[in-house]
């Protein structure tokens, strides 16, 4: 069996499904509904390197430690879970559905951050129902809604709300909720380099790249492939985990469309997907909903390429970077590629220098430290921080 299928024997069997780091017997805890593994498997590169949210469970783990509290972590999807610490001595809980709201429940004096990494649930399901039927009536098929999440009252029991996002993001939500919420920049691959000379060497102005996790309709697949398959004069690289019911259903245009190539998920650090990547000018990601711009195409601009997004996969000013389709259409893709295809060979290269530089120096891992810390001591107090700092 490889390392791999190992792991997730580990995790059918719930093992390592708690984690805890005392620092001080006598500092106060915060309980985390979140994943744990990464604790686990943080020196097994090819775990760490599936998702940047493993990477960033630590950067989680040193934000608390940094303002002194005692760690412990449970998994979000761990049944049966209970009051493990005396609650005397919990300061804050902190995460995820569901176990977020069972913690919350368990602890109901304490502070409670829900850590949301995407829209708000309910614009997220809308938008799936609404594009998948949209698909649906368009091919005459009957795709399944994938990625639907289930209904829970985090955003109600939370005192605060940690969003990664943007300004976007903010709207999905209702806006009573919207005084609770402090946005934060999630990390990138810090590995991920941008080459110049490669660059300059194998780009192509007409080559694209959709780059997506499960939910092909969510993540706008669909518009892409219907744009691209009509416009042979260029070339898209498709790459993730796509369904294979929607795999079905655009058969023709994943396999058997000349400028279309469907490659399957493939690892960050892949000789193919960085091989792509340095041919690659545009990344292309119409998403009904996101938590702001996702790392698949932060990593890729690390990498140098220009965004063409939707709003919900768009970070604050993105603008002055890449280009944002007017709406959720094959029209309104159309219109930025159309945009975008304007730019010249040295402007290209201009874009790809200055967004691998700003998403370098602005979704890394401090900054993403930083902005957790900057929001726990606005939820905290500054008595409890500057106690904190003395401690250590």
């Amino acid at each position: 069996m490889s390392i791999r299928s190992q792991i997730g024997s580990v995790v059918h069997k719930e093992i390592f499904t708690t984690y805890q780091r005392v620092y001080d017997k006598e500092r106060p805890w915060v309980i985390t509904s979140y994943i744990t593994l990464p604790y686990y498997f943080r020196w097994f590169r090819p775990y760490m390197l599936a998702h940047q949210n493993r990477e960033g469970s630590l950067i989680i783990r040193e934000a608390f430690r940094e303002l002194g509290l005692n760690f412990l972590a449970v998994s979000s999807k761990k049944e049966n879970v209970r009051e493990y610490i005396d609650s005397s001595k919990v300061k804050i809980v902190f995460g995820i559905e569901p176990n977020f709201v069972n913690f919350s429940k368990l602890y109901p004096k304490v502070t409670k951050v829900y850590f949301a990494t995407g829209a708000y649930y309910k614009h997220q399901n809308d938008m799936i129902i609404k594009r998948t039927n949209e698909v649906n009536r368009k091919k005459h098929c009957s795709l399944q809604y994938s990625r639907l999440v289930s209904e829970h009252e985090s955003v109600k029991i939370a005192d605060w709300i940690i969003q990664i996002g943007s300004k976007y993001t903010l709207e999905t939500y209702p806006e009573e909720v919207h005084q609770k919420i402090r946005i934060v920049r999630q990390n990138t691959f810090e590995f991920l380099r941008y080459d110049e000379k490669i660059k300059t060497k194998n780009f192509d102005p007409r080559t694209f790249l959709w780059f997506g996790s499960t939910g092909a309709v969510l993540k706008g697949l669909d518009l892409v492939l219907d744009f691209f398959a009509k416009n042979n004069q260029y070339t898209l690289h498709v790459v993730g985990p796509v369904e294979k019911d929607f795999q079905q259903v655009y058969e023709n245009e994943l396999f058997h469309t000349q400028n279309i190539y469907f490659h399957g998920p493939l690892n960050i650090n892949s000789r193919q997907l960085l091989k792509i990547a340095g041919e690659a000018s545009f990344v292309v990601l119409p998403s009904a909903s996101e938590g702001g711009c996702p790392g698949s195409v932060l990593n890729m601009m690390r990498l140098g390429m220009v965004p063409i997004v939707s709003k919900y996969a768009a970070f604050d000013s993105i603008e002055n970077f890449g280009f944002v389709t007017n709406d959720l259409s094959v029209e309104g893709l159309s219109k930025a590629i159309d945009e975008a295809s304007k730019m010249t060979r040295q402007e290209l290269l201009r874009a790809f220098a200055v967004n691998s530089e700003f998403v370098t120096s602005n979704f890394n891992s401090l900054t993403f430290l930083n902005d957790l810390k900057e929001s726990f001591q606005q939820f905290l107090g500054s008595k409890f921080c500057k106690k904190a700092k003395e401690m250590q």
